[in-house]
């Protein structure tokens, strides 16, 4: 099938009803009934994504190993947990218990709720599992948070679910580029290890195209780039030797050792793809994205248009040898040409489909004048970001007409009393942190009319678009 018919059988009422058919028979089978909990847990990952890949590839018979519920638990009170990073899945709790083995995941949700897993209990085939909401802005419901629990799934085989409550699938494009080319991909990289072998079980079971073994396992361990170290607990200890020979291939204990009941891991050796070494990935969503660009190629013109950019703009040398990533030898970390203020690399680890549009090379030119200006005021450049390149040049062309006067200076009193004043609303805050760039200008305009000061005219930054770009190279990097 090609991607449209994927999403029109994936939409229909009837393949719903043959999936939630096929798995409520397979409870039975295992002495349980899945009416026995509430609609409004949400049936997601291995047995609904292997069922649709049983349908579709016309299998003999669908694996189903266990059925996962999610239950999202609504808590009222406000969570003051640390969290360490943006974006999904931000931070993994470091225990003695089982939840360092997949569990105790914390991620912020879309009104800023923190949202724990917190337990798994197992009744014969069924694995529930508990969420923990701390939302107390606006009315709870479970619904909501189906989309974003898939996105933090680690194999494109998997991000897909069952939503009850309204008899219909829920998947990410990512599940949908896995139906049409058969082909598993790493879309989380927060625990090589327990991905790695993930995946090798994954591909066996499925019997899927596996020619992009290797480039996804050099995903997982080019992740040790972003942190050194990664740890796994008792269970994954267990499941570690069950694999010995595939998890010794790509890594190894780590020197530091503190606690007995954890094991500290990291990469063996391995060859760094092109280009990586020059760049700082300052979160995992970025790095996934740029291997999506730079390694996997997946939009070879666009990527020519940035690689042409950053030859002329940021000095990125094209022509280097091989190199080789050693955790006994320290890496270089002060030599990164996208180091000074915010970058496309930094930009894709907020919207990682921030070159999902028709752009050219001076729209790249643009978009990064603009974000060297936002950083010369010391603004948050996040707060400026929106979904792609194409919507950026419209809310720039906003940001100009409004904050920029008629001698080419930035009203930066007027800026950051408006942008300070998010921080007393709280449908302010979530519109600001909006992607979608009619949500974030309309947000704008609703705190500067809120001004009730007029702005000073001090604190200006001069702020020019320069049109002029070098020749393109038209490199060869196929």
């Amino acid at each position: 099938m090609n991607r449209k018919e994927v999403i029109q059988f994936l939409e229909r009422k009837e393949t719903y009803n043959q999936v939630i058919d096929i798995i409520e028979t397979e409870c039975r089978k295992n002495g349980t009934q899945l009416d026995a909990y509430s609609e409004d847990y949400f049936i997601a990952g291995g047995a609904v994504a292997n069922t649709l890949h049983h349908l579709v590839f016309k299998s003999e018979k669908p694996i189903i190993n266990d059925v996962d519920l999610f239950y999202f638990r609504h808590q009222t009170d406000p969570d003051w947990g640390y969290l360490t990073d943006v974006n999904n899945f931000l931070s993994q709790t470091i225990n003695h218990t089982t939840m360092v083995d997949g569990y105790g995941r914390v991620w912020r949700g879309s009104n800023g709720e923190v949202i724990k897993m917190v337990n798994s209990e197992r009744f014969d085939i069924i694995n529930k599992v508990t969420i923990d909401v701390h939302l107390y802005q606006k009315d709870f419901e479970a619904t909501s948070y189906y989309k974003e629990l898939l996105t933090g799934f680690d194999l494109s085989c998997t991000p897909v679910g069952l939503d009850r409550v309204n008899g219909k699938i829920v998947y990410t494009d990512k599940f949908v580029d896995f139906l049409v080319s058969n082909q598993i991909e790493v879309i989380g990289i927060h625990h090589p290890l327990q991905t790695l072998v993930r995946l090798y079980k994954k591909i066996k079971e499925l019997k899927t195209n596996s020619s992009n073994f290797s480039t996804e396992v050099s995903l997982l361990q080019h992740s040790f780039l972003i942190n050194d170290m990664k740890c796994i607990g008792p269970e994954w200890i267990q499941k570690s030797k069950e694999h010995k020979d595939l998890v010794n291939t790509y890594f190894k204990k780590h020197p530091y050792q503190e606690h007995e009941e954890l094991f500290y891991y990291t990469s063996n050796s391995f060859e760094l793809k092109p280009y990586v070494r020059q760049f700082n990935f300052q979160s995992q969503n970025s790095l996934i994205s740029f291997w999506d660009l730079f390694v996997r190629m997946k939009s070879p013109q666009k990527l020519n248009k940035i690689i042409t950019f950053y030859v002329n703009h940021r000095g990125l040398k094209t022509d280097l040898n091989t190199e080789i990533w050693d955790f006994e030898v320290k890496p270089i970390r002060n030599n990164f040409i996208n180091v000074g203020y915010f970058d496309f690399i930094a930009c894709l680890g907020i919207s990682p489909n921030y070159f999902d549009c028709d752009f050219e090379l001076l729209d790249l030119v643009e978009v990064d004048q603009f974000f060297s200006f936002i950083s010369k005021g010391y603004m948050d450049t996040g707060a400026f970001i929106v979904s792609n390149v194409k919507q950026q040049l419209k809310f720039i062309e906003f940001f100009n007409k409004n904050f920029i006067d008629e001698h080419g200076y930035i009203k930066m009193a007027k800026l950051s009393r408006t942008v300070h004043t998010s921080t007393f609303n709280i449908n302010d805050k979530k519109g600001i942190s909006s992607l979608d760039v009619e949500t974030k200008i309309n947000t704008f305009k609703r705190m500067v009319n809120n001004l009730w000061i007029k702005p000073k005219n001090s604190g200006l930054i001069k702020h020019t678009i320069k049109k002029k770009i070098s020749t393109h190279l038209g490199i060869d990097f196929i």
